[in-house]
């Protein structure tokens, strides 16, 4: 098991039924019925609710110290801060969906400095 873990934009429930995520502005990168039909292609044989495929409904506390990294204006948003209780979340507001990789940004960039210094210990 690592020390750590430090998640950038995870998707936590592929069932996509969060209430909030219905009434989200449109993502600039996600699709909600996008991600249902990817979400039930991985998933195959398992149920969408299943730990294994959407491991935010699981049991998160056996995991060690876990920081997440979200955008608030991404779709995942909100199974985000619903995992708050197990996991520390980190919202940026105006991140969109994998914001880390807009490497040239400020909330990118805060993004990375927190990871260094947390590799760092």
């Amino acid at each position: 098991m690592p020390d750590a873990l430090q998640l950038f934009s995870p998707w936590l429930d592929a069932t996509m039924t969060h209430p909030a995520i219905a009434g989200r502005e449109p993502d600039p990168m996600l699709d909600r019925d996008r991600l249902l039909a990817a979400a039930r292609a991985w998933a195959r044989d398992r149920a969408l609710d299943d730990p294994l495929i959407s491991p935010g409904l699981g049991d998160l506390d056996g995991l060690p110290p876990t920081v997440v990294h979200q955008g608030g204006r991404d779709l995942l948003a909100p199974d985000a801060r619903r995992a708050r209780r197990s996991l520390q979340v980190r919202l940026y507001p105006d991140g969109f969906h994998d914001f880390v990789a807009a490497w040239w940004t400020a909330e990118a960039r805060a993004v990375y400095a927190e990871v260094a210094r947390a590799a760092r210990g």
